[in-house]
């Protein structure tokens, strides 16, 4: 059975957008899923998170709108060698 994914809304000011993401991510366990909502361009947090993604994390956009923004970021879990 696959796990629902955890949203959260960054279509809030900007100010505390990074907080917020920063916060989701610690809180996200191997193999799980976060959805990132926004309002903007999320190229700019994104940069701001590559250096914390790498490695740990895949990211994608899956909607690349002029009003909204998905981006998928999903924990990796480890593999069969590291367990």
């Amino acid at each position: 059975m696959q796990e629902q994914a955890k949203v959260l809304d960054l279509t809030s000011p900007l100010s505390d957008q990074l907080m917020r993401a920063l916060a989701a991510l610690e809180d996200t366990e191997m193999g799980e899923t976060l959805l990132l909502l926004f309002n903007q361009d999320p190229h700019p947090l994104l940069n701001q998170l590559c250096p914390i993604l790498k490695g740990d994390f895949e990211w994608r956009i899956l909607v690349d709108g002029q009003e909204s923004w998905t981006v998928i970021i999903h924990r990796k879990g480890m593999s069969q060698d590291e367990k």
